[in-house]
């Protein structure tokens, strides 16, 4: 798992905002495909704000779901299929 993974895992704003600042990719393939990415996990636990930074930082909410999602879901169809309206209207 990446430093911005473990981050959005554990709801760290000042990490995430960390990671961001340097220049990481948002966007970058998880190393283990049981892994979700950075935005989906804000999205699966409901981190609006690290949500909106991912977001502002260029996170693409289609990206492919990892294996690890459940029923494989994107960032954006996860929250949406537990009634989380407040992050699907991100």
């Amino acid at each position: 798992m990446s430093p911005l993974q473990q981050a959005t895992k554990q709801g760290n704003m000042e990490l995430v905002d960390l990671f961001l600042e340097a220049g990481v990719n948002v966007n970058k393939e998880p190393v283990s495909h049981s892994v979700p990415t950075a935005l989906q996990f804000a999205a699966i636990q409901g981190y609006i704000g690290i949500a909106r930074r991912l977001f502002g930082a260029g996170a693409n909410v289609q990206q492919p779901p990892s294996r690890a999602e459940q029923y494989g879901r994107t960032a954006l169809e996860a929250p949406a299929d537990h009634g989380r309206l407040d992050m699907v209207q991100l």
